[in-house]
């Protein structure tokens, strides 16, 4: 990897053969393999990749400034219109065998199927874009956005409370460590 030091890497996702897929601003898409050699798949590489993820059946989904992606048999395939319709999406989060597309609001697309299964729009325009999403040890999918944490709840998001006035800022990665703290 020390050609692509100035390259800029938006998301990683790891396949079931060990492949790490890597979604990268300046080469496009590329595929690490367990001895460290990089394949990259050059046919998207104009098109701004934000984000990938691998769903259960090894299948790359791809969020680009163009839309959504898979790479199926070696070819890209734009499924945009099948799972999206309009909208724009960051991020693509696996939880639970779901697929999780954030951006304004969160899509949530069974990948089996390639179908919409929920949209889910932030309760006001203030809260605005989803950037991370998270599935903490008590089975609370939390979500990152512009104005702080967010929890699922239903169909609908709430300010998540142990960190309702303690976060008012973006969130773009959440975890959880040993002792239940949330990172």
């Amino acid at each position: 990897l020390n050609n692509y030091m100035h390259t800029r890497i938006m998301d990683l996702a790891k396949d079931s053969k060990g492949n790490v897929w890597i979604a990268s601003a300046q080469f496009g898409i590329g595929k690490l393999n367990a001895a460290g050699k990089v394949e990259w798949y050059q046919s998207l590489e104009n098109l701004n990749i934000t984000s990938v993820a691998v769903d259960d059946n090894d299948l790359l989904w791809i969020c680009t400034s163009s839309g959504i992606y898979i790479l199926n048999n070696g070819k890209f395939e734009n499924i945009t219109e099948t799972v999206q319709g309009s909208g724009s999406f960051r991020k693509i989060r696996k939880i639970d065998g779901l697929l999780y597309f954030l951006g304004f609001g969160i899509k949530i697309i069974d990948p089996q199927s390639k179908k919409l299964l929920k949209t889910i729009l932030p309760p006001n325009p203030q809260i605005n874009t989803a950037y991370s999403a998270f599935k903490d040890d008590s089975g609370k999918i939390l979500f990152g956005f512009y104005t702080g944490v967010y929890v699922l709840s239903k169909d609908s998001l709430i300010k998540f409370e142990p960190l309702k006035n303690k976060i008012i800022s973006p969130v773009y990665f959440i975890t959880q460590d040993k002792n239940n703290n949330y990172w």
